[in-house]
């Protein structure tokens, strides 16, 4: 790690720590360790799995407690970052992990002894070792510094005073970068956790705030459309990135102002596959390259929002998935986060930005981001 990430990094927790002096009702400070050992997903990972991986997690969070609407709409979960380091266990091969995670928390079960709740967060990490042909060629799990950081969690929390909890449970954490710097299988991490939590002016359940809007959506039924672009590198290692181009277009069905069901389609143009048909002369002509170097997808999903912030789960499959340049998975599965500005016009129509990963079971294909709107 330079210098130069190391004080971003210190920064970060800086400014942690003058959250704290100012804390809050609902805030939620929980320092945890992490034990576990990278998962070989693929027979073509290259790397010897060290005996164990550990990790270190300050999370910092705000529970939520009614003061919008959307807090009971989604029952109250909680939102916050955590900040994680991990040692792979070989840090001359796999080194270290730096990152930073946004998170979401939902409660499952809540007594008055203890909670069980599940974490989902989607974020950014730095790794101090990467795929290098001369001096690291044995790691081809990671390609590049810079990556995706997944984290999910299934924990319990048990009450040892109004301001302090035990908490344990496990957890899943990947790290990749979409493809964009190969090699790039990425590295899971299935981990038990221990750690323990504060609250400096904790929330009880009593003091939670009911809406008194309905959670029914006045109007059921919109569309949505957006376009992404993302940059893969295709066969060669440190070779030139090529973009994809994505559109999508959708149907969806409010089940509540908070929850909503995504139906549509979507189409895919990845420009390395065009190049390289035309390379080879498989094809004559740059349409005829570009018709066999496309992708139309049938997608379902869901989306979530809680504010101005979502986030999407969606599985599609390949229509048009016979062409041998683009055979193999028959299916796939997208994440998704977005950020939408307020709405304007009539009919209503809202803006948003978004970045998506898209995976084939579990291996990354590309990390995408652009804009869109819902109306």
């Amino acid at each position: 790690m330079t210098l130069a990430h190391k004080k971003i990094y210190n920064l970060l927790i800086f400014n942690i720590i003058g959250i704290i002096a100012f804390a809050q009702s609902g805030l939620q400070i929980e320092p945890n360790l992490y034990y576990g050992r990278i998962l070989k997903h693929n027979e073509r990972v290259n790397i010897a799995v060290p005996d164990a991986s550990i990790g270190a997690v300050l999370e910092l969070r705000y529970q939520t407690y009614g003061k919008r609407d959307w807090h009971q709409w989604q029952h109250y979960p909680a939102l916050g970052a955590s900040l994680i380091y991990y040692d792979f266990g070989n840090r001359a091969v796999l080194g270290q992990a730096f990152g930073i995670v946004p998170h979401l928390k939902f409660r499952i079960l809540d007594t008055k002894i203890c909670d069980l709740y599940t974490q989902f967060g989607f974020g950014i990490a730095y790794l101090t070792k990467y795929y290098d042909q001369v001096q690291n060629p044995s790691n081809n799990a990671i390609g590049s510094a810079v990556n995706n950081c997944t984290n999910f969690q299934l924990r319990s929390e048990w009450r040892i005073s109004p301001k302090w909890r035990a908490v344990a449970g496990t957890s899943f954490t990947h790290y990749s970068n979409g493809a964009a710097q190969l090699p790039n299988f990425g590295l899971n991490i299935p981990a038990v956790t221990l750690g323990v939590q504060y609250n400096p002016l904790p929330i009880e359940n009593e003091a939670r705030l009911k809406s008194n809007d309905s959670k029914r959506a006045a109007k059921p039924w919109g569309m949505n459309i957006h376009l992404d672009v993302a940059y893969r590198e295709s066969m060669v290692s440190r070779g030139p990135r090529y973009p994809v181009y994505i559109a999508s277009l959708s149907g969806m069905y409010h089940w509540t102002k908070v929850n909503r069901f995504m139906f549509g389609a979507e189409y895919e143009q990845h420009t390395d596959v065009k190049n390289f048909a035309l390379f080879i002369g498989k094809y004559k002509t740059e349409r005829e390259a570009t018709f066999h170097a496309s992708r139309v997808m049938a997608f379902v999903g869901n989306e979530f929002l809680f504010g101005p912030w979502s986030f999407s789960v969606q599985t599609g499959v390949y229509i048009n998935n016979k062409d041998w340049f683009l055979s193999g998975y028959r299916m796939y599965n997208k994440l998704g986060m977005r950020y939408y500005l307020p709405p304007i016009g009539k009919p209503q129509t809202r803006f948003y930005a978004g970045i998506y990963m898209k995976a084939h079971r579990i291996v990354a294909e590309y990390i995408g981001m652009g804009m869109g709107a819902s109306f």
